[in-house]
């Protein structure tokens, strides 16, 4: 659809770094970013204001974030506030956000 091209994408790059995680982020949720989300989405990582998940490999976490155009919950997996992919939002996934949620709120 046309009409619902963001003009702030005009002469706007996406890092080559990123390419994995939105196209990642295509394939699994069906959703492409704002101008600005990934950016928001990096710094929150970096502050510490994501719910970690759970832990993975190689000093990796999947993480949980709650965009706020789509107002969709999405789970990354990232480490040392670099994001690597969009973790599929499967339903074991989804389980431990709640539990995660939960123990983050008490």
């Amino acid at each position: 659809m046309a009409d619902d091209f963001d003009e702030r994408w005009n002469g706007a790059t996406i890092g080559q770094d990123s390419w994995h995680f939105h196209r990642a982020l295509l394939e699994r949720y069906g959703i492409v970013m704002k101008p600005g989300e990934f950016s928001g989405l990096v710094k929150a990582l970096r502050a510490g204001e994501l719910i970690k998940v759970r832990d993975h490999s190689r000093g990796r976490a999947i993480y949980a974030h709650r965009l706020p155009t789509s107002l969709r919950t999405i789970y990354i997996l990232a480490a040392n506030g670099r994001v690597f992919t969009a973790w599929p939002p499967n339903r074991p996934i989804k389980e431990t956000h709640i539990l995660a949620r939960s123990k983050s709120a008490k």
